[in-house]
């Protein structure tokens, strides 16, 4: 069973794969940072991250502590 940490995330993930899909973050360009993130959606900084890696797994976006999330473009 999913916990609600794992929920939100899914549903961040499903949120920001939407905004890269829709051309809203083109390669290369930086996402939102977490905290920016945090506000928009209501979530913790936590499940943020757990998105943000799904993402990077998926080759989505890289993420670096130093530059922060960035699209790589692709689906």
């Amino acid at each position: 069973m999913l916990s609600a940490a794992e929920k939100k995330s899914a549903q961040v993930y499903r949120w920001l794969l939407a905004y890269i899909d829709e051309n809203k973050f083109s390669g290369n360009q930086r996402l939102p940072s977490e905290n920016a993130l945090c506000r928009k959606l209501g979530v913790s900084r936590e499940t943020i991250r757990v998105a943000i890696d799904q993402l990077v797994q998926k080759e989505s976006c890289t993420s670096s502590r130093e530059a922060g999330p960035i699209s790589t473009g692709k689906k």
